[in-house]
């Protein structure tokens, strides 16, 4: 029996995020009242307003994962006064450069958080199981095809 997903069953939030940028490498984003820029060091064209799109992307996974650490915590009646992030990401350059056997994402993303908890070591995995299987960027990173997605949470 086919699986058949219907459009009514589905509680679909859109995000929308315009983007500016001339002729240089600066890219002014924006996202309600929020606006952010991304960009490179002036040694690559840049003017250094902001973090490269690579970073960003990296920096919005801490902070998916963070907000749903929060929600999912409070869920679990869990306590802890704080998470420090770490993501990683590598990358093969030849992709970025046109080698057309290169795939141009990440090879390879980790990401690390670092919780103050007196929680024990059983209910900081059960948290980040349940904060990995509900976080939208976090499941599309371990669902990029040729790349290896690592998160894990330990005590700080």
């Amino acid at each position: 029996m086919a699986l058949r997903l219907s459009m009514r069953r589905l509680a679909l939030m859109p995000f929308v995020v315009k983007a500016e940028g001339a002729m240089s490498v600066t890219c002014k984003y924006t996202s309600g009242k929020h606006a952010q820029f991304t960009d490179e060091p002036a040694k690559l064209g840049g003017q250094d307003k902001g973090p490269n799109p690579l970073e960003t992307s990296l920096g919005a996974l801490c902070g998916c994962l963070h907000v749903l650490s929060v929600g999912v915590a409070n869920e679990m009646k869990m306590k802890f006064d704080k998470i420090d992030w770490t993501a990683k990401g590598e990358l093969d350059v030849k992709g970025l450069k046109g080698d057309p056997n290169v795939q141009s994402h990440f090879q390879k993303v980790t990401v690390e958080g670092k919780i103050a908890t007196n929680e024990s070591d059983d209910r900081i995995h059960e948290l980040l199981e349940k904060v990995e299987r509900r976080c939208p960027l976090s499941s599309l990173m371990a669902n990029v095809n040729g790349m290896e997605y690592v998160a894990t949470m330990t005590k700080a």
